[in-house]
C-alpha cells in the first residue's frame, strides 16, 4: 500500500511541474521552428528600411501613351443610344 501511494504522489507531482515547465518548452520549441522558415531578421529588415528613407518625399511622375491610341477597334461592334421613355401611367 506504501508504494501505491508512492507512485500516486510521484505521478502529481510530475503531472504538475510538466504543467508548470510545458508552456516554456513550447515557446522555445516554436520560437525554434518559425525562425527556421523567417531566415536572418536583421540585416534584410535594416536594408529596406535605409532604402525607403533615402527615396522618402520623391515624386516621379511618368506618362504613358497609352491615351493617344484606341484600345477597341472599329470593326468590334457599333455604338448603340439608348433613350428612356416614360409610360403613360
Amino acid at each position: 500500500m506504501e508504494k501505491f501511494v508512492t507512485v500516486i504522489i510521484f505521478i502529481f507531482i510530475f503531472t504538475y511541474l510538466l504543467g508548470r515547465l510545458l508552456p516554456y518548452i513550447l515557446r522555445w520549441w516554436l520560437k525554434r521552428k518559425i525562425g527556421r522558415y523567417q531566415g536572418p531578421v536583421h540585416g534584410d529588415d535594416e536594408d529596406i528600411v535605409m532604402e525607403s528613407r533615402k527615396n522618402e518625399g520623391k515624386v516621379i511622375i511618368s506618362k504613358d501613351n497609352c491615351g493617344t491610341e484606341k484600345l477597341v477597334d472599329r470593326e468590334v461592334g457599333d455604338y448603340i443610344e439608348y433613350e428612356e421613355k416614360k409610360s403613360d401611367e
